[in-house]
């Protein structure tokens, strides 16, 4: 009677042990196996240093950021504006945009930002320059 029931505790282990390896080897999002690479998070979440020269615009796509680091740049916002986040405010046309906040750009209908100056600007997200 002993017997048998260690040859069914060392069944079970052994099967509990092989089912969690089996298991943890084919589980997406391990290091084995992920399910987006590093290097795409890395590209896709970080901000691009980006130097606008006097005159040149950067005209942002459905949801581009932009932190202005140095420089002068004023919104371009044919309709409603650039939404400040930081401030928690809207940047209309022609406005200022201040240094070291966020501004999104909603909408890829040519809003962007215009650089008065040599400016350096982080984006991240789609954008164009001209």
């Amino acid at each position: 009677m002993k017997k048998n029931i260690i040859i069914v505790m060392v069944i079970s282990l052994v099967l509990i042990l092989g089912f969690t390896m089996v298991y943890a080897a084919n589980t997406p999002g391990t290091s084995e196996d992920p399910i987006v690479s590093k290097s795409y998070v890395d590209n896709a979440l970080s901000y691009k240093p980006l130097e606008l020269k006097k005159g040149q615009s950067l005209f942002g796509g459905e949801g581009c950021e932009v932190i202005v680091r140095g420089g002068f740049v004023t919104a371009l916002a044919p309709k409603d504006g650039l939404a400040d986040v930081t401030a928690g405010s809207e940047i209309k046309q022609g406005f200022l945009a201040p240094a070291n906040h966020l501004l999104i750009i909603s909408r890829e209908d040519g809003r962007g930002v215009k650089a008065q100056e040599n400016s350096w600007i982080l984006v991240r997200g789609k954008y164009t320059v001209q």
